[in-house]
């Protein structure tokens, strides 16, 4: 068991590390469009590096055009299932200024999972905060409310 368990962080912290390289050549490229199939695929590697793979896939994952409050990036919409079982869909933004400004939307809304998953409910306080070290520890991103924040980082 504690084999399994130091390979499992073994592959969490390579994961980690392909996402802070990434970042690193990739992060600034600028324009960047978003399709459903790339958001997952970040979504699973997130999941890895931040979560430990403990979240559930979200049931469907958006890049949509954006209608309304323009600095709105991201959601993570939480629902029930018809047996009250708790899942996500996941909405973002179709086009973004910078791959870095993607995935740390993404982690946003991913924090926002871990918590309707852990406490059914969603917020900005204590409990979304918490991951902030974590996320800046694990792949280099900052964790904020607002936008402003994430480009100025």
């Amino acid at each position: 068991m504690l084999e399994c368990t130091a390979k499992n962080e073994d592959h969490r912290n390579k994961v980690a590390l392909q996402i802070r390289q990434h970042i690193s050549k990739r992060g600034h490229e600028q324009n960047i469009i978003i399709t459903p199939s790339m958001a997952r695929y970040w979504w699973k590697k997130l999941n890895i590096a931040v979560f430990n793979g403990l979240l559930r896939p979200p049931k469907r994952i958006y890049a949509l055009k954006w209608v309304g409050d323009v600095d709105t990036y991201g959601e993570c919409d939480p629902q029930y299932d018809r047996h009250m079982k708790r899942y996500v869909n996941i909405r973002l933004k179709e086009s973004m200024e910078t791959r870095k400004l993607f995935l740390t939307i993404l982690v946003h809304e991913m924090v926002h999972q871990w918590e309707w998953e852990t406490l059914e409910k969603t917020s900005h306080h204590k409990h979304f905060y918490m991951w902030k070290d974590t996320i800046r520890r694990m792949i280099d991103l900052p964790l904020a409310k607002l936008v402003d924040d994430v480009i100025d980082d």
